[in-house]
């Protein structure tokens, strides 16, 4: 699970991540989103998406942003992709814009970015229902939104974000609702892919690593360590 200025490793164009490779798995639709997600224009929007992060995480504002920029005319120009593509690649791209937003100090449109980047990753499973699995990500949202609280020095409400990482994590609280009133609990992402049908120990190692919730716990804490041990910030215990 990243924070706010680590996108998650899936974004990582030279590893896609067996991710990729357990989708592919879930029937034809499945498959042929992976193969999009492979394709060339895709890949070339991924890593102008990476590398704007790098510039944005070394200070490099403003040849960051403008790459972003870059990157979402060419996510306009991609107009042969699926629709459950599209709203995939941009939640990444609104996370990164989220985070050039924490950057200058600008919370209220970082926020805003989140939910943009929530919304767009309700769309794609309401697209495509093999989506589900993105859902997760909106466990990191609620860290990232804990970061902006503490910049804000509202701790009861970033306490309050960080409590429902962990809630929905041991599926006390839904990932996230879809316009029609389902919810999406962790349970049904990992029910989603151990219904997959798995014949190589390449895939089985793949899905425990995905599955993982010590793995999943694990991560949410380094980054709630890393909330709390922002040098210069003294945090109420209570």
């Amino acid at each position: 699970m990243a924070s706010i200025p680590e996108i998650q490793s899936s974004i990582q164009t030279g590893s896609p991540g067996d991710w990729v490779d357990l989708v592919a798995l879930a029937g034809n639709d499945g498959r042929r989103w992976a193969e999009e997600y492979r394709q060339p224009a895709c890949s070339q929007f991924l890593e102008m998406i990476n590398r704007s992060l790098q510039l944005l995480r070394s200070r490099h504002l403003d040849s960051g942003i403008d790459l972003l920029a870059s990157a979402h005319l060419l996510l306009l120009s991609m107009r042969d992709a699926s629709a459950g593509l599209v709203y995939a690649l941009e939640r990444w791209r609104h996370s990164v814009t989220a985070y050039y937003y924490y950057c200058i100090d600008d919370l209220e449109n970082a926020e805003d970015c989140l939910m943009k980047a929530q919304t767009a990753i309700q769309a794609a499973i309401e697209t495509q229902t093999f989506l589900l699995w993105l859902a997760e990500h909106t466990c990191d949202f609620q860290l990232q939104r804990a970061r902006i609280a503490r910049n804000r020095r509202h701790w009861h409400e970033m306490r309050r974000h960080i409590q429902a990482c962990r809630d929905m994590m041991k599926n006390r609280l839904p990932l996230c609702t879809l316009s029609d009133g389902t919810p999406i609990y962790i349970a049904a992402i990992d029910h989603f892919f151990r219904a997959l049908p798995l014949t190589t120990e390449r895939e089985k190692l793949a899905l425990a690593r995905l599955l993982d919730p010590c793995e999943r716990h694990r991560q949410c804490q380094v980054t709630v360590d890393a909330i709390y041990a922002l040098p210069g910030f003294v945090i109420p215990l209570l």
